[in-house]
């Protein structure tokens, strides 16, 4: 090692010691320490990397939410929560980088270190709080729309939205400082790894035990609510396909009188359940689009647009009657109770037709609103399972003493989580794709449904052109 290195040993019988900076730090016989420079090299270039790509990616998830008011929802305020905890991760790891680089710890001031140490654990904590937060957030929701008498109807209200994002936050400052408090650790300049972590100058310091106690109390308890969350998710999803597959094609109904004249009843709307829901073709069961809302598909527009012509509808049907012949039907001409009737004259044969209930709406406006819920709580499950590959190896390494010299390679595994959520919105969440694309190709007018900011924005952009 050269000089330029700033250490000095003195290796005894018991302990070796380390001079850095002037200041003495003693080493158990055999810990390892982060000497060479060229994996010290590779391990910045990498926190580098990720600090490229979470600033970057982060930001523009943030700024995607900012833009398009479609993406302005329940589960979205825990993605921009997430969003804004990677950021904060990867604004600071460009000291961590210098620190690697440097051959010496004395150019950084230590209440600089400390604090850098403590917005790193902090966020990188409140991340896996926060996908414990988007776990629970997504079982209430399909809970909500598959059961009868959900038990978390007002589970996401304004106020309980900010207390737990609050939480989110002050659960690792607060258990942070209570380690500190106990003397668990120091925050400040690892010797062991070159970094802004844990200070190893505290005689009751080791570098992995404030990590391992965060990992005990964040990690592994946010990975078994993670778990139990999707897995009782799996379970209502399997059970909802089997009530799917039992359901028969809903039943005919007809009403004809002696006169051989069909009475049929079409129901326009769920005006009954939604008085003010307007009648135009669309089913708001109360959700927002990531939250269940659902436009009538074509075929079911028809139905439910006002008005409705019974003739143009029927119009092209070809009607039958047990094995009688088939006849085209002619018209139907509404009569004053506001059921449409159809004379004997007008077809040969009496129609046969299917009615749409306000109970067949009801169950294709659940099935809308699942699959809907299905497709984004999968899309979020890939996050949490790429979050888990990511996070999982370094916790459990944190447990085991002998991995030592796998520790900073297992923490750059870490910290690729910072940048890897960005890369999974813009390729699995479609409106998400959709308004990065716009941004990338700075075509803001493009966005869909824009925000309040941004057609201001446009509009004073405009304004100034003019």
């Amino acid at each position: 090692m050269s000089p330029d290195d700033y250490f000095v040993y003195d290796e005894g019988t018991e302990q070796d010691t380390i001079t850095v900076c002037n200041m003495t730090f003693n080493i158990e016989p055999g810990e390892y320490i982060l000497h060479d420079y060229a994996p010290r090299v590779i391990l910045a270039l990498l926190v580098l990397i990720i600090f490229l790509i979470g600033i970057l990616g982060n930001l523009f998830v943030v700024a995607a939410v900012v833009l398009s008011k479609r993406l302005q929802n329940t589960t979205n305020v825990f993605v921009i929560n997430l969003a804004v905890a990677d950021f904060l991760t990867a604004m600071f790891l460009p000291v961590h980088a210098s620190t690697l680089l440097s051959k010496s710890s004395c150019y950084i001031p230590e209440l600089l270190c400390q604090f850098v140490a403590a917005a790193t654990l902090t966020t990188l904590s409140c991340g896996v709080v926060t996908l414990a937060a988007i776990a629970f957030h997504r079982f209430t929701v399909l809970n909500a729309i598959l059961k009868p008498n959900p038990k978390f109807n007002n589970a996401f209200s304004t106020r309980n939205i900010v207390i737990m994002v609050s939480f989110t936050w002050l659960y690792p400052i607060v258990l942070m400082f209570i380690i500190l408090l106990l003397d668990v650790g120091s925050l400040g300049y690892a010797l062991q790894y070159k970094v802004c972590a844990q200070n190893t100058e505290n005689e009751n310091s080791d570098y992995l035990t404030l990590t391992v106690c965060l990992a005990l109390l964040i990690q592994f308890p946010a990975f078994i609510v993670i778990i139990v969350c999707y897995f009782n998710i799996f379970k209502m999803f399997r059970r909802h396909q089997q009530e799917m597959n039992a359901i028969m094609t809903p039943s005919v109904m007809i009403s004809t009188t002696d006169s051989e004249v069909v009475n049929i009843t079409i129901i326009e709307d769920l005006s009954k359940e939604q008085p003010d829901a307007p009648n135009h073709g669309t089913i708001n069961p109360g959700f927002n689009e990531s939250d269940g809302i659902k436009t009538a598909p074509p075929e079911d527009r028809e139905i439910l647009a006002e008005p409705i012509n019974a003739a143009e509808l029927c119009e092209s049907e070809t009607m039958t009657n047990g094995g009688h012949s088939k006849a085209p039907m002619k018209a139907l001409k509404p009569d004053r109770a506001g059921s449409t009737t159809i004379s004997p004259s007008d077809t040969m044969t009496p129609p046969t037709v299917q009615i749409i209930t306000r109970e067949t709406l009801a169950r294709e406006n659940q099935e809308a609103r699942y699959k809907q819920q299905r497709k984004i709580t999968i899309n979020l499950f890939i996050i949490v399972c790429v979050y888990t590959i990511c996070v999982m190896p370094p916790s459990i390494s944190y447990l085991i003493p002998t991995s030592d010299p796998a520790v900073p390679w297992l923490t750059i595994l870490f910290l690729c989580n910072v940048c890897v959520n960005p890369i999974l919105y813009a390729l699995k969440h479609p409106t998400f794709h959709e308004v990065l694309m716009c941004m990338l190709k700075c075509r803001y007018r493009d966005i869909p449904e824009k925000s309040s900011f941004l057609k201001t924005l446009i509009y004073s952009i405009n304004d100034r052109r003019d």
